[in-house]
């Protein structure tokens, strides 16, 4: 039987729930390499691995999922080289349960701290800096009220933690 492949647009939502970090227990390790020169490109050396195989006689495959179920965000982890290559071998202790279980505790954990770092700022705060970010040296006759100033609003929101 052929391999269901995944699709890139499931992958990349994996890879933004993790954080770019393994989410494997205790690791965490980034998951990018920045370039060291201009003329280099960055890299990218995760691994988007199934928690039921792809295919069958893969590990913890299961016959009664779809395509779409096998290659969808929810049976895909993001992990460093050793941990993608550990989970396949080491069977008994990498079950579904497992895999299913450390997934979402990372990913819960990196939604907590993607909302922690952008504290209480909303949506109406981040489009007002956009416009002005927009308007650079150019004058207009807008007559715009800022409520809070933006540097008062960040160091009342530092406060409050």
């Amino acid at each position: 039987m052929a391999r269901d492949l995944v699709p890139k647009a499931q992958e990349k939502i994996v890879i933004q729930r993790s954080g770019d970090c393994c989410a494997y227990p205790n690791c965490g390790i980034a998951l990018s390499i920045d370039a060291q020169a201009a003329e280099d490109l960055h890299k990218a050396v995760g691994k988007v691995a199934h928690i039921r195989a792809a295919s069958a006689g893969g590990p913890r495959y299961d016959a009664s999922m779809t395509t779409a179920q096998r290659g969808g965000a929810d049976n895909l982890i993001y992990l460093c080289g050793p941990h993608h290559d550990i989970i396949d071998t080491q069977l008994h202790f990498h079950t579904v349960e497992f895999l299913q279980g450390i997934k979402i505790k990372h990913e819960r954990a990196v939604a907590r701290a993607m909302s922690h770092a952008m504290g209480k700022i909303g949506y109406d705060d981040l489009e007002l800096v956009c416009q002005f970010i927009g308007m650079g040296d150019e004058r207009t006759n807008d007559d715009v009220v800022i409520p809070i100033d933006i540097q008062q609003k960040s160091n009342s929101t530092d406060s409050a933690r």
